[in-house]
């Protein structure tokens, strides 16, 4: 079985694309008017909060960032690094998990995305979490 990585990542950008608009079904709208020409305005609808934040972790969330960007181009961006400890021969060390990166930008009225497509044991997201909480972003954010 070969790797077809021009599959994976089209796969992945779909996936992205559902999962984004999922996660912004509920988040307020509001009109934005269109200038198309002609005699009858056109008004289509944008994020009230144009101030979102998407942050894949490193290096999978990187498969969904582009898809988030798609429907929220508006929406800046972050980056949270963190892998597992390993020993010489590529094995876990006691689940330890290693923080190298946070990068993003914070203010109160932000809504922030992590994307992380892999979810074993929920460890790395939950560390992504707490690093977020640590920097002050509320709970409901």
């Amino acid at each position: 079985m070969t790797l077809d990585i021009a599959r994976y990542r089209r796969l992945m950008h779909e996936v992205g694309l559902i999962l984004c608009a999922e996660v912004t079904r509920d988040l307020d709208l509001r009109n934005f008017p269109v200038d198309v020409g002609g005699d009858r305005p056109f008004e289509g609808q944008v994020l009230s909060q144009l101030d979102s934040v998407v942050i894949p972790l490193l290096r999978a969330g990187l498969g969904f960032e582009h898809a988030f960007f798609e429907l929220m181009p508006m929406a800046r961006t972050g980056h949270i690094g963190l892998f597992h400890d390993q020993d010489e021969q590529g094995q876990r060390i006691g689940g330890a998990l290693v923080h190298y990166l946070t990068s993003f930008p914070t203010t109160p009225a932000t809504d922030f995305f992590l994307l992380d497509p892999i979810l074993v044991t929920g460890q790395t997201m939950s560390k992504a979490v707490r690093l977020l909480r640590d920097a002050g972003v509320p709970n409901e954010r």
